[in-house]
């Protein structure tokens, strides 16, 4: 399922893809042109000791590095609405014997809005239904795995009115009238809206309605093959099932036609 919107001079295509093992793949492809910088015979643009933030694309035309930043509101309802978010966190840990270490998964429920605000590194980001167990008496859920995570390379106050991208994921307790991780009407807002706000009543996260709000991101460094159109960029994250079923459901998947023997 595709969507493209056109923002200013960028091209952004959204694809959510529905595999038939169970997860969700969603793919951004971002395209567009540059927005350039008449300069002259400078060349790149430089700031003190010779750092750059803008790379010649043409004569006389530079273009300033950048950042994208897309946030994804996943009201996710993991066989039910009483869910809970489980943080995993892989760890080194000593084995006796001729093998020195191993590695074990440690998990625990993230419990209220303001522990809800995580920066991904080695950990698993997983929601689940207590209450609801496969074959095997596990918990049914869904693995969140983001590939395209980034970190604001701003100061704070440079993004109050897109304070979402503080963090690379937020869970918030279900609200309807919480829409937009930036809020309603940012660039009218004279603080700091969307999920800033949103977590402040501190609400509880276990076995609740919850809705997990994921930015990824991409900060382009500019180059002469971004001119005149930038090349496709990817960014992706993807929602799988983990316990959530018995056994792998792909594996007994109907042939396709041609597949089969005449």
């Amino acid at each position: 399922m595709r969507s493209i919107a056109q923002v200013g001079n960028c091209d952004y295509l959204v694809d959510w893809i529905f595999t038939q093992s169970g997860a969700m793949r969603v793919e951004v492809g971002l395209t567009g042109i540059d927005a350039p910088k008449a300069v002259g015979n400078a060349g790149a643009q430089r700031g003190g000791n010779g750092q750059r933030f803008a790379a010649p694309v043409a004569a006389e035309l530079v273009a300033p590095f950048h950042s994208h930043h897309f946030n994804f509101r996943l009201d996710l309802d993991i066989d039910g609405q009483n869910n809970s978010f489980v943080l995993g966190q892989l760890k080194q840990r000593p084995a006796p014997g001729p093998r020195k270490s191993i590695w074990t998964l440690t998990e625990r429920a993230i419990e209220s809005e303001s522990e809800g605000q995580l920066d991904h590194g080695h950990d698993r980001w997983k929601v689940v239904n207590d209450s609801r167990r496969n074959a095997l008496g596990e918990r049914v859920g869904y693995v969140l795995q983001s590939h395209s995570n980034v970190e604001p390379l701003l100061d704070p106050a440079d993004y109050r009115r897109a304070g979402f991208i503080g963090h690379n994921l937020w869970i918030t307790a279900f609200d309807a009238d919480e829409r937009y991780a930036a809020g309603d009407a940012p660039n009218q807002h004279p603080g700091a809206p969307g999920l800033p706000q949103y977590v402040r009543n501190n609400q509880s996260l276990v076995n609740r309605d919850i809705v997990l709000w994921l930015t990824v991101g991409h900060h382009h460094v500019t180059q002469a093959e971004d001119w005149p159109v930038l090349s496709g960029e990817k960014l992706s994250f993807e929602l799988k099932p983990s316990n959530f079923f018995d056994r792998n459901p792909a594996v007994d998947l109907r042939r396709a036609p041609f597949e089969v023997p005449r």
